[in-house]
């Protein structure tokens, strides 16, 4: 018992949020009045309004940086395209239109394979669509949205400013970085509702956006930030947030953790939305709590549900569950996980189904087992002049890991249908109910 709780403190002190950095300070943006109507798209405000140009200088000392700290990097360039290898980026990118070359750049580290090495352009990494969107068997759905677009909850999108939206996704897909696949899906699907990629293509920032459904045509008006609370809430927690983690986050500031019982179908559900900034005496008395009820409902089901966990520290977690609690509860106990399981809340159910036999029940992971650690003092740094921040990871030499076993595959694997980011049914549960012992 000893070496487990060992093995767990260590690993927590490699694991923290990745949490995306967010530019929330005035910008020339602003709220048009709600429209449905055919008209081409606007032209918007020229690029050159919010970016600067990259140097060869700037570039050469990203890849210093990055050469200097990050273990794996010899191995990533080597696994780079060659006219995406940021020695090679160096030499032509003052030779570049301005969009390319921001680009460029988002495309290279994409190679990296690591969620937490990112290359963000913080002024316009903000979110701010008055609708949430989500990408559901292959098709992009609006699942939530503020009052004024409410009716178009449901709806399938076919164009964004007449351009399909898969080619949106592909491009925005072709730009983010992540442990794998699942994870390139979900940032792909968060910057759908931000300003980056359609400014990047347009080579303009534009005041509202075109969407057209299987139903209408509807001009959106670009707000500076829309707060979670602007959203309809449902009966599925926050998976009505779907994977746009700038307003989870927010969501999530003042509900961390807690549980639910459902008496009906005997499920007590402990939910944990984040895993950093916890107060550890709460935590300490929120852990005897479950614990206490966990040992006494012996005929209910246990389901640990990490599928909003945005990360964080996984040291939290001995404080609940030690591994002698784990394992008396195996045999009735599950982790659910999903596509917006981050960082420690990918780490967090996979040890406990390596140390307590806990079984998983959900999608694949955006993250790795091995993903690279990173704490509070992990590189990272803002160049001022141009407001962009690189923050690295301290890697551990576990590119090849993550290239090998690149996500957490659940015991049972659920795909999550359109009525459950609805709030109309939950697979997850309806899994635990049919894999009952």
């Amino acid at each position: 018992m000893k070496k487990d709780s060992l093995l767990i403190i260590l690993l927590a002190l490699l694991l923290t949020a990745c949490a995306p950095l967010v530019d929330m300070s005035e910008n020339t943006m602003t709220t048009a009045t709600t429209e449905t109507q055919n008209t081409p798209p606007q032209v918007g405000t020229p690029l050159e309004k919010f970016l600067l140009p990259l140097t060869k200088d700037i570039v050469e000392d990203i890849a210093w940086r990055l050469d200097s700290s990050y273990l794996d990097y010899t191995i990533v360039q080597e696994n780079t395209p060659p006219n995406l290898r940021l020695n090679t980026i160096a030499s032509v990118i003052e030779s570049m239109p301005l969009n390319e070359q921001y680009i460029t750049m988002l495309k290279a580290f994409r190679y990296f394979n690591d969620a937490h090495t990112n290359f963000y352009i913080n002024k316009l990494y903000y979110s701010n669509m008055p609708l949430i969107i989500e990408k559901i068997d292959q098709s992009f759905y609006i699942i939530n949205a503020t009052q004024d677009y409410r009716q178009l909850i449901g709806q399938r999108i076919i164009k964004i400013d007449d351009v399909d939206v898969d080619t949106w996704y592909q491009r925005a897909y072709d730009m983010t970085t992540s442990d794998n696949d699942y994870g390139r899906s979900r940032d792909a699907v968060d910057m759908l509702h931000m300003p980056i990629v359609y400014a990047l293509y347009d080579n303009a920032v534009k005041h509202s956006l075109i969407f057209e459904t299987e139903k209408t045509s509807q001009k959106i008006s670009l707000k500076k930030r829309a707060e979670a609370d602007d959203f309809a809430k449902n009966n599925n927690n926050y998976l009505y947030l779907g994977s746009n983690t700038t307003q989870m986050f927010s969501a999530f500031k003042d509900d961390p953790y807690g549980y639910r019982i459902n008496d009906d179908q005997k499920i007590i559900t402990i939910y944990f939305n984040k895993l950093g900034g916890i107060d550890s005496n709460q935590l300490v008395e929120f852990g005897e709590k479950v614990r206490d009820i966990v040992l006494q409902k012996t005929d209910y089901s246990v389901a640990i549900d990490f599928r909003t966990c945005l990360g964080g520290n996984i040291a939290s977690l001995p404080t609940i569950f030690e591994v002698d609690f784990l394992k008396a509860i195996s045999d009735r106990a599950f982790c659910y996980v999903s596509r917006n399981s981050l960082s420690a809340g990918t780490t967090s159910p996979a040890l406990f189904r390596r140390i307590g036999g806990i079984k998983m029940i959900g999608e694949k992971t955006p993250y790795s087992e091995y993903t690279s650690g990173v704490s509070s003092i992990a590189d990272q740094y803002t160049i001022d002049s141009h407001a962009i921040t690189l923050r690295v990871s301290f890697s551990n030499g576990d590119y090849q890991r993550r290239l090998a076993e690149p996500t957490v595959i659940p015991d049972y694997i659920v795909e999550p249908a359109l009525s459950d980011f609805l709030g109309e049914t939950d697979v997850w549960q309806d899994a635990l109910l049919d894999k009952r012992i």
